[in-house]
């Protein structure tokens, strides 16, 4: 449960809140007549439910609510200041991206970090957030076409 939390970007200390919560809740159901016949799905689908609250919430607070952005592959460079300044620059970028993400919606967020971050299918996204492939796919592309925006000036600092 943590590293579904952890996977979604989520910083340690809020993960472990975040865990702590979706098992409690399990805990008040598991003794209940409401008690799901497969546990697995559906405790997946309570951190889902949690996790989309979270970004919900990072979003109201214009807060960047991912931090696994990739790191931004590149050549060895032996000279220091070429070393520095490529640095410099892949920091650039990870913030821009970082920012770009923040500035998602919550609905098209989860379907981005569900598609790149995890490596979903749309089939897949599709049947666990309860939509239409069609809804999902206008959804990425609807994100696609606001990120390739917020994220035009840094045509000019690539190699």
């Amino acid at each position: 449960m943590l590293r579904f939390f952890h996977n979604h970007g989520v910083e340690a200390h809020r993960a472990e809140e975040l865990a702590q919560e979706a098992l409690a809740r399990a805990l008040a159901v598991l003794g209940s007549e409401r008690a799901p016949r497969n546990l697995a799905p559906w405790l997946y689908r309570v951190a889902s439910n949690l996790l989309r609250d979270e970004w919900r919430s990072a979003y109201r607070r214009k807060e960047t609510p991912v931090d696994t952005v990739p790191p931004v592959p590149g050549d060895v460079e032996t000279d220091p200041e070429a070393v520095l300044l490529d640095r410099e620059r892949r920091a650039r970028r990870r913030r821009a991206v970082r920012a770009a993400l923040a500035g998602l919606p919550p609905d098209l967020l989860e379907v981005v970090v569900l598609r790149f971050y995890r490596g979903w299918p749309v089939r897949a996204i599709a049947e666990q957030l309860g939509l239409p492939e069609g809804t999902v796919k206008s959804r990425l592309y609807r994100a696609y076409r606001r990120l390739e925006s917020d994220l035009e000036p840094l045509r000019g600092d690539e190699r």
